[in-house]
């Protein structure tokens, strides 16, 4: 690949892309590094080989298709499943015996869409490519293989972008890591071709291509079937005729030789590829995303068409601002064959989760939410008879967890591929020990209704009170004006055996200024310049934001809404979750000071290092010098205003330098984006030289320099990582190639084991409502729960130096949710909630008003 010559005037993106993957060398003299974890490929292959002879006993097997087998046995053989069943057996000479100490074992899971192993992904140029194919761009010593496989993950589609109409051939493969290109493919399964609708394919583009409309992408999709029927019967005529593989690969689509995946949104796309593809009589099994797949999906079960889908992502861009949780569970419950995927290139994704989250939403069982990553992928593209379930005959693809796949606390322990172990889990960190695991099914209490008053004087009755201190006590919890009060009167609401906790809180997002991506005139996240220190996050929040509305199913009351452009971004806002004007939402309009701080490029990602040159690099990084220099300078200048402006010097108000004066006295915090332990390091040091307030704000890598934060008492807001989506897999991997698989998921318990004070962020208002679900994941790699609660509560409280909210005591704000279970469970509704003595109606939300709708529809 021509390697890209990205100058100065370029710089700003890959700064961006530091922010996300940092690590910075200012020239600085560092001090002598206690040694740390390392993991190499070399460490990541496991030492035992079987030679695809392998005998699991001690196991609770979760068969999918069979029910579950408890204290049982699987014998693999020759990578197939020769016999299992309950109890114990012999093993036969010469097979490795692997004892699961009575854990779960389930079918190693299948993504039905994944960018991974490709070297490319779209071929753009044109609307129709079916030629092109994933299969002569395969790349098997990417880590992204092997971090599927310590997710579980043993098989996958690769697909083709979504920059087509008809785009290129996609690619069952296993997930065998550094073999040759062929020994990746699934042997038998089916070819694909990926299509797409909307506005991947008719997006303004330079220059313009067709089709720019619905309209358009629909005629392309009937074009191209009629010419290939054509081409067709020229084919089977026996005359001679000039070969076209466009053509060949639209002819085998109508013999049926080729079956179609769809990359779609909306529910309108989707009926017109449903019609087009039964009038020309080509297969089309499965919708891709199919985010409002739920609308039509009577229609799909008729049809035989199913839906491969993100669990939750939606206002990403605007054809997804009706995706909504349900989907998954309206669809299964129509007949619809459905799967949850990660559309991800790698990385440590547990989808698994993302499946549990219909358990969640719209009360499907465990036994189908775990069909949604294993058998119903499988039967979508056509590989149900080898893998997707453990039974005899199907491939020797298993896993063995530590807990229950569908629990946050539990993850992958050992991966087995065709009888060979691919994974085994290394405890670089030394955090089992510490670790939450749950082996028990996870399950949906049953419904509860209650009814608080929407304000007053009242008391809850009969509920556990959980308190900061990680107490839970059988306590009552009375309000009066907006107030925890001790005793109290007024009407007793009875919550028995129910759960009380202070309302949690999002130490990071950009809640109220994005309502949905890709749309400028509902952004207000990124502001032009690099120095704005004025912006105040606040005045640009949509107090009736559909966003707000999600965030509290979530049990979210407050949110930290922070700028995140430039180098000094702007001011943050904390908001209270409920409002009618963003005065209203705003508890405080002005917290601390965001900035960027300048990384070299010793600092970048993989992917940032191998496109710039060596020249380039060296530009970058004395950009960033200069960016560094300029940043110090400002704070300088601000304190030369204050004392002038102090002594009468300067009478003339400078609006900047006037907005930064409490921070550069160090009266306000100063928060600091920065990832890479250098660029952390470095944050530390120059707050320190200025005498600021200072915050680390994303800390990927803050584990390496914990030691220094709690020397220096420098607290730190996690953006705990996402877990499905095509930003999952840099999100949930470690900066480092050499680093611990687990290293990012490791760092909350690793920061509360130094004794770093530290706060939860989602990062993404999008993503708010699953905070909680992301904090409780981090218990499976070491963190305690109550320290996980806290970095919600109490933690962030402190941090955000919020007296009135955080904890359940006397005198405090009553802000409190009402739970059936534990917040960090996925399988926990969360039934009601007050913010500051104010009930707030969960059903007010965009994604309870679809749901409901469709429900209603369909007669459930």
């Amino acid at each position: 690949m021509k390697r890209l010559g990205i100058g100065i005037l370029a710089l700003g993106f890959v700064f961006a892309m530091a922010q996300e993957a940092p690590q910075f060398q200012t020239g600085a003299t560092r001090p002598a590094q206690p040694s740390q974890p390392v993991e190499t490929d070399l460490d990541r292959v496991p030492k035992t080989k079987t030679g695809g002879n392998v005998l699991i006993v001690n196991a609770r097997i979760l068969t999918i298709t069979k029910g579950e087998i408890p204290g049982g046995y699987i014998h693999v053989q020759k990578g197939k499943i020769v016999a299992m069943g309950p109890g114990k057996v012999e093993a036969p000479a010469g097979v490795t015996v692997i004892d699961a100490g009575g854990r779960i074992v389930t079918p190693g899971l299948v993504d039905a869409h994944t960018h991974l192993a490709s070297d490319s992904t779209n071929e753009g140029a044109e609307s129709i490519t079916p030629e092109v194919r994933i299969r002569d761009v395969l790349n098997p010593t990417q880590r992204g293989i092997w971090q599927k496989l310590a997710a579980g993950n043993t098989t996958s589609l690769i697909l083709h972008g979504s920059a087509n109409a008809i785009g290129g051939e996609s690619l069952i493969v296993k997930h065998r890591w550094n073999v040759k290109p062929a020994e990746m493919v699934f042997q038998g399964a089916p070819r694909v071709v990926k299509f797409a609708r909307g506005e991947n394919v008719k997006g303004e583009r330079t220059p313009p291509r067709y089709p720019a409309t619905r309209m358009g992408v629909e005629s392309v999709d009937r074009r191209a079937f009629t010419e290939g029927r054509n081409y067709l019967e020229l084919r089977r005529s026996g005359k001679p005729y000039r070969r076209d593989v466009r053509l060949d690969a639209l002819a085998d689509m109508l013999e049926g030789k080729i079956i179609i995946h769809c990359h779609a949104y909306r529910q309108d796309e989707m009926l017109d590829l449903v019609r087009t593809c039964k009038e020309f009589g080509v297969r089309l099994v499965a919708f891709q995303h199919a985010l409002e797949a739920y609308k039509i999906a009577p229609e799909l079960a008729k049809a035989g068409v199913g839906a491969s889908i993100f669990a939750d992502a939606w206002a990403f861009k605007y054809e997804g601002f009706d995706s909504i949780p349900f989907n998954a569970a309206l669809l299964s419950q129509q007949g619809v064959l459905t799967s949850v995927n990660t559309d991800s290139g790698g990385g440590i994704t547990p989808f698994q989760l993302e499946a549990a989250k219909a358990m969640r939403y719209g009360g499907v069982s465990a036994d189908e939410a775990l069909r949604m990553v294993t058998i119903n992928p499988a039967k979508q593209l056509l590989i149900d008879k080898s893998v997707g379930s453990i039974e005899p005959g199907k491939d020797g693809d298993l896993v063995i967890w530590d807990g229950h796949p569908l629990s946050v606390y539990g993850h992958a322990k050992t991966t087995i591929l065709d009888g060979e172990i691919v994974f085994q889990r290394k405890d670089a960190f030394g955090l089992d020990a510490t670790s939450t695991w749950n082996q028990t099914t996870p399950q949906m209490a049953a419904p509860v209704k209650f009814t608080m008053p929407a304000t007053g004087e009242y008391r809850l009755v009969g509920g556990t009170v959980h308190l900061a201190d990680g107490r839970a006590v059988k306590a009552d919890l009375s309000v009066k004006n907006g107030k925890i009060v001790p005793g109290g009167g007024g009407s007793a609401i009875r919550v028995n055996g129910l759960h009380i906790y202070p309302g949690l809180i999002d130490a990071g997002s950009d809640m109220g200024r994005v309502e949905f991506g890709q749309v400028q005139q509902v952004d207000d996240d990124s502001e032009l310049g690099q120095f704005n220190p004025d912006l105040r996050a606040y005045t640009a929040v949509k107090p009736d934001s559909e966003r707000i509305g999600n965030a509290r199913l979530g049990g979210i009351a407050l949110s930290l809404t922070r700028p995140t452009s430039g180098t000094i971004s702007g001011q943050s806002s904390l908001l209270r979750l409920t409002g009618r004007t963003n005065e209203d939402v705003a508890v405080l309009q002005s917290w601390g000071l965001h900035v960027r701080f300048p990384e070299s490029a010793g600092g970048l990602g993989e992917f940032a290092r191998g496109i710039l040159s060596a020249e380039d690099q060296d530009r970058f990084s004395q950009a960033a010098r200069n960016r560094l220099e300029d940043l110090e300078e400002n704070f300088s200048k601000a304190i030369r205003y204050a004392k002038a402006r102090t002594a009468g010097v300067v009478t003339a108000t400078d609006v900047k330098l006037e907005a930064m004066i409490p921070f550069a006295r160090g009266e306000k915090p100063v928060v600091f984006a920065t990832n890479s332990a250098t660029g952390i390091r470095d944050a530390v040091a120059f707050g320190k030289r200025l005498g600021l307030k200072t915050v680390i704000d994303g800390g990927k890598e803050s584990w390496k320099v914990a030691d220094l934060l709690k020397k220096e008492d420098i607290p730190v807001i996690l953006p705990l990582p996402v877990w499905s989506q095509p930003d999952a897999a840099g999100d949930v991997s470690p900066l480092r190639e050499y680093d611990p698989y687990d290293a990012w998921l490791a760092t909350p318990a690793l920061l509360a084991k130094a004794g770093v004070r530290f706060a939860f962020a989602s990062a993404s208002s999008e993503n708010t409502y699953n905070l909680p679900y992301r904090a409780g994941y981090a218990c499976a790699w070491g963190l305690k729960p109550e320290q996980a609660l806290k970095a919600l509560t109490s933690g962030s409280a402190e941090i955000l130096g919020l007296k009135d909210y955080g904890s359940l005591e006397a005198g405090k704000s009553a802000t409190f949710i009402v739970t059936d279970g534990d917040p960090l469970s996925l399988q926990t509704r969360v039934l009601g909630m007050a913010i500051d003595g104010k009930t707030i109606d969960l059903a007010d939300c965009r994604w309870v008003r679809l749901y409901d709708k469709y429900r209603k529809m369909y007669g459930q």
